[in-house]
């Protein structure tokens, strides 16, 4: 992290719901300014369900963004 760097994405107790299948449970994130993040994982873990969340296309079950 920069030192001083302003929050651009922040996510808090993300919780994302399809049906009773729980993708997300109470997730927090923060990135900052110039600061690179990858998201790894395996198929189905919802990485681009959380990115679709960080780009405001879709809302999580509850949490804010």
């Amino acid at each position: 992290m920069v030192p001083h760097a302003e929050p651009v994405v922040e996510l808090q107790r993300i919780v994302t719901r399809f049906g009773s299948n729980v993708v997300h449970d109470n997730l927090s994130l923060t990135v900052h300014e110039q600061e690179v993040l990858g998201i790894v994982g395996g198929s189905g873990t919802g990485k681009s369900v959380l990115l679709r969340q960080m780009l405001g296309l879709s809302r999580p079950s509850s949490g804010s963004v």
